[in-house]
């Protein structure tokens, strides 16, 4: 009898503990597959990119010339990374098959992303005043799980800054919008931070201030 309650101790304690490791780590994922479109910041940075089958890769902006070194449109690549969200995940390691290149991606700052307004107002003194149009053709989403922004049909990227990211609920893809902001374009694409948004059927102006 004293054997079978030890049992049954020593069986609850290692369910406990179990489970508590795996609450405090993060589930390591790996994804494959064919590089789409990069997805750029807006003075111009490759921060991410999206694969054929609609998986989000991220990873800091300051790691942009690395990665488009050894990473093009059309490659099949390996990421492992942290999932956190059903379709995008942060990349810590790129693996390009086509020239056996590995490129591990540093921890330094996701942080550049929650950058506080007068941040951003600085940077807006080297980005030209932008205006774009046309309907969503897909959702950026945060491993957070949060909506950072959008693509449109006709192929720029329109960033919302992090502290106006909610109504985002109201966009949807197939919506026509139109924004004005600050942006740049470069041979990897044209991408605006935001500071108005009208969509259908409401607009949506962006303090900056």
């Amino acid at each position: 009898m004293k054997l079978l309650i030890n049992l049954v101790v020593f069986t609850i304690w290692g369910i406990m503990t179990s489970g508590c490791t795996s609450m405090g780590q993060k589930t390591a994922w790996q994804a494959s597959g064919v590089v789409d479109r990069f997805i750029t910041t807006a003075d111009g940075a490759v921060d991410g990119f999206i694969l054929e089958d609609g998986m989000q890769i991220r990873f800091p902006g300051q790691m942009s010339t690395l990665i488009t070194d050894s990473v093009a449109v059309g490659d099949e690549v390996t990421i492992k990374g942290d999932e956190t969200s059903s379709n995008s995940m942060w990349a810590k390691q790129i693996v390009t098959p086509k020239n056996a290149n590995e490129i591990l991606i540093t921890s330094e700052a996701k942080g550049k992303m929650l950058a506080p307004k007068r941040e951003r107002r600085e940077a807006f003194k080297d980005l030209n005043n932008m205006t774009v149009h046309g309907e969503i053709d897909t959702l950026l989403i945060e491993p957070t799980g949060e909506i950072s922004g959008f693509l449109l049909t006709e192929g720029s990227v329109v960033r919302l800054p992090m502290d106006i990211r909610r109504p985002t609920q109201a966009y949807d893809v197939g919506q026509y919008v139109e924004v004005t902001g600050y942006g740049s374009e470069n041979k990897f694409g044209k991408s605006v931070e935001a500071t108005t948004v009208q969509r259908q059927p409401s607009d949506y102006q962006i303090d900056t201030e």
